[in-house]
């Protein structure tokens, strides 16, 4: 149950129009005529609320407020999207929460069952009923999850032992699904950004944007340029595209080459001059 004060009508108006500008955005979702599904977590900006998850349908915007970690939520708007258009084609599975820096000696496993139920539990959900609905009507379709360079290293008290568990586990799923779904012609892949300014992340580190934003490019290897929502956007297009028709059970990192460049020697050898 949501708590809060705000007017109800006025609330949802808000989400349905954000949600459709979301998807709007860039029209070559629309290009081909394919239909989308993309399963998000929404924080409203009408008022101070806790993030919905919302499952956006793909041409029409139509949206829902579900619970990921309901599996027959998923499969029935799996199913609307069916009845509604026709087919599926792509399925983004983007839902997912962050958790607190504690170590593993204080962790909280309440906590950590409720970290990978939104970020692996639900990834499983969307995958599964959106490969069955491809394979069932033969068509090769794109699988995208939103992952994170969380989920190829560890990144110390920037991310909680959930969060992290629960990115390589994820990493493990999308390679598992590609090898299962390869002989339908599904592709599956992953998106892993780097450190990125989203409300999420700003209201759990009760940090203006501009100072995460400040924070990132301290480790950043790319310099010049501070990761935005809109370049995992484009990063997902692609892989929805067919421009990435032959790319399946890979991981594309947003992270200005963060993962290809580890300066722990260099910083230590840097020592040795002082």
């Amino acid at each position: 149950m949501l708590t809060h004060s705000c007017n109800k009508k006025q609330k949802k108006k808000k989400r349905e129009d954000d949600c459709a500008n979301w998807a709007n955005k860039d029209r070559r979702w629309k290009v081909s005529r394919r239909v989308a599904v993309a399963v998000s977590l929404y924080q409203g900006t009408v008022c101070e609320s806790t993030p919905y998850r919302v499952a956006v349908t793909v041409p029409l915007s139509q949206w829902y407020e579900i619970n990921d970690q309901d599996e027959k939520q998923v499969e029935e708007t799996v199913a609307f999207a069916v009845d509604k258009y026709g087919s599926l084609d792509i399925m983004f599975s983007n839902a997912g929460v962050g958790s607190c820096g504690s170590s593993i000696l204080d962790l909280d496993l309440n906590g950590f069952d409720n970290t990978m139920a939104v970020n692996l539990r639900g990834a499983v959900a969307c995958i599964k009923h959106a490969a069955r609905v491809m394979v069932e009507r033969k068509t090769r379709g794109s699988i995208i999850c939103t992952a994170s360079v969380a989920g190829s290293v560890c990144i110390g008290a920037a991310a909680g032992v959930s969060y992290i568990a629960s990115k390589h586990g994820l990493m493990g799923l999308v390679r598992s699904a590609c090898g299962k779904l390869g002989g339908y012609g599904i592709r599956v892949n992953s998106v892993s950004p780097y450190i990125m300014a989203t409300p999420l992340v700003c209201k759990r580190l009760d940090v203006e944007a501009s100072g995460v934003e400040s924070a990132s490019v301290i480790g950043s290897n790319l310099q010049g340029i501070v990761l935005k929502p809109i370049h995992v956007a484009e990063a997902a297009l692609f892989l929805a595209s067919d421009q990435s028709a032959y790319i399946s059970g890979q991981d594309l990192a947003v992270d200005g080459g963060f993962l290809a460049v580890n300066r722990a020697i260099e910083l230590s050898l840097a020592t040795l001059k002082n």
